[in-house]
């Protein structure tokens, strides 16, 4: 970004909210890896809650037919 844009920025809506737009454009990046983070986990955990759940009916269908 050109120093004279940033200049002219802050001219006309303040420093306070040239900030506020700094930090949110440069949170962009980081929320996005957050919940790539985020999205990659559920998947893991509805594979291991699945497979907990599968072996809890293998376990209780072994019971049942063992009585």
């Amino acid at each position: 970004m050109d120093i004279n844009v940033i200049a002219q920025f802050i001219s006309q809506v303040g420093f306070p909210i040239f900030v506020a737009v700094y930090v949110m454009v440069r949170m962009e990046k980081v929320l996005s890896e957050i919940k790539e983070s985020l999205d990659r986990n559920t998947v893991i955990l509805e594979k291991v809650f699945q497979y907990f759940l599968d072996e809890r009916r293998r376990d209780d269908a072994k019971k049942g037919s063992s009585q």
